[in-house]
């Protein structure tokens, strides 16, 4: 199908007999058709119909073709237009080359194909964007998708102590029942703490979860980082905990920054994710560490995520962001965990990551692995 098809049109000019001649040949070309007879009209119809491109003439009364592309570029800069232009506009045309503007087409028009070729070309254009946020969007829900399963498992990790406790409260009662024996208001009331407890932590695990995945991921707040931090470490503690790694957070000084806070989480869950595989796949007893270091200095922050996981090859760790790229057997690693870490730092945060191997001590001992570093802005 022609790709014209998909994308509506908005035509700005001021001479009658011309609209009617090119809304017949454009009018079934493209997916609809809207006309205005000036500047002003233009700006009213695109505000109202907000047209996928606009062909626009650039001689016209009230408003011409070049201020109303103007307008229309403060509303929405990546707006698609082209402008019909006679020979002897030259000085506007000038005015339009920081507009940024697809195409141009010279009038008088003798070949309808010098109008629809550059509408074509451009249409080709708007449809690779799309095509493009798609794959970003499907690579965003396929990286939510993995996060669920690795938060399940670390649900279920946190959740067998507290239903241990839980049942064997239940139980105890069960045996005294069956035993004959006496149950007092006593008994009774630390039995029902005991489980109020354990199912209020159970209600606060199901809260933290839920505030991650459903959290907004457009609204900017200002947070304090210990505030994230706190968030991030109820969400790792439990799966860090049962692989017996031990891990720290340290703050050199508490700061307000201006962020999506769940963006930001999900980009740290990330790495932690992957730093607890590469440590669990050691095959280690000991020497299993996870450090997370923040800084700030003059409006920028600084967090670094190491661990003692020996490491990335030399040879790939070029490769870690690329979408679907994993060492990991697939059953559980999808390899997009890193890439939307990536993406949400330099393209949410407006930061760069950055990674390397390091060699480091800690308690007189000697370790080796992966180094993550995230600088943003702090507003």
């Amino acid at each position: 199908m022609d790709s014209l098809k998909s994308f509506t049109l908005l035509y700005v000019e001021d001479d009658k007999a011309t609209v009617e001649v090119m809304e017949e040949v454009l009018k079934s070309k493209v997916k609809e058709f809207f006309v205005a007879y000036d500047g002003e009209e233009g700006i009213q119809s695109y505000k109202k119909n907000m047209p996928d491109i606009i062909l626009t003439d650039i001689n016209m009364p009230r408003l011409n073709g070049i201020e109303m592309a103007k307008e229309i570029k403060k509303i929405n800069p990546s707006q698609a237009i082209i402008l019909l232009t006679a020979f002897n506009e030259n000085n506007l045309l000038h005015q339009s080359v920081d507009l940024g503007v697809d195409g141009y087409v010279t009038k008088p028009i003798t070949d309808i194909s010098k109008v629809i070729d550059p509408l074509r070309k451009t249409a080709q254009r708007l449809q690779g964007v799309l095509d493009k946020q798609k794959l970003q969007k499907l690579l965003e829900v396929q990286g939510k998708t993995a996060a669920v399963g690795e938060m399940l498992s670390n649900i279920a990790h946190q959740w067998r102590q507290p239903l241990s406790v839980i049942t064997m409260h239940a139980s105890s009662i069960k045996l005294l029942i069956d035993m004959d024996e006496e149950i007092t208001k006593e008994m009774l009331m630390d039995c029902s703490n005991g489980v109020m407890h354990q199912a209020n932590y159970l209600s606060e695990t199901i809260d933290d979860f839920r505030d991650f995945f459903q959290g907004d991921t457009t609204k900017i707040v200002e947070i304090n980082i210990s505030e994230v931090t706190h968030k991030l470490e109820k969400l790792i503690k439990s799966s860090f905990n049962n692989n017996f790694i031990k891990y720290r957070v340290k703050i050199e000084n508490d700061f307000v920054l201006k962020v999506n806070e769940n963006q930001l989480i999900q980009a740290l869950i990330n790495i932690c994710n992957n730093a607890k595989d590469a440590i669990t796949a050691q095959k280690q007893t000991d020497n299993l560490y996870f450090f997370i270091d923040i800084t700030n200095h003059k409006g920028r922050a600084t967090i670094k995520l190491r661990d003692s996981g020996g490491g990335i090859d030399k040879d790939i760790i070029e490769k870690v962001y690329e979408p679907y790229f994993t060492t990991k057997h697939p059953s559980i690693g999808t390899g997009i965990g890193l890439y939307m870490s990536h993406q949400i730092v330099t393209k949410q945060l407006k930061g760069s990551i950055q990674v390397e191997n390091i060699k480091y001590e800690y308690e007189n001992k000697k370790l080796y692995g992966a180094e993550f570093t995230i600088d943003f802005p702090l507003k």
